[in-house]
């Protein structure tokens, strides 16, 4: 029963990330860095945005269940992270709204370099 739980889980961990990874759509998306630490860097070029995406090579997943299991790692309230393996993408959403006011782009790199290894 166990194995079974485990499963559906990660059924539903897969769809969730391809509705996701479908939102705004990655041309629609800004871009992100990530480090192997899993710092993760928001472009600088424009204002803070809701949704990056970024080259996730350097996390040097083996599985898409390593990836999926490090990005609910880094998830919180603030920000969620879903890994394409496949595509070897990581798929970022800020939440603007649940910070007490508006914070800015700098505000949001140092609050994603704070939550890195």
């Amino acid at each position: 029963m166990n194995n079974l739980k485990k499963l559906l889980l990660l059924v539903a961990i897969s769809v969730s990330s391809f509705s996701f990874s479908q939102d705004g759509g990655p041309s629609k998306r800004s871009v992100a860095t990530v480090t192997g630490n899993f710092c993760v860097v928001l472009d600088n070029t424009k204002p803070v945005q809701e949704y990056y995406v970024a080259d996730a090579t350097n996390l040097n997943w083996t599985n898409a269940a390593q990836a999926t299991k490090l990005c609910g790692f880094y998830s919180n309230n603030l920000v969620s992270y879903v890994a394409d393996f496949a595509s070897k993408k990581l798929y970022i959403h800020v939440y603007l709204d649940r910070t007490n006011g508006a914070k800015d782009l700098e505000w949001w790199n140092a609050y994603l370099l704070s939550l890195c290894h």
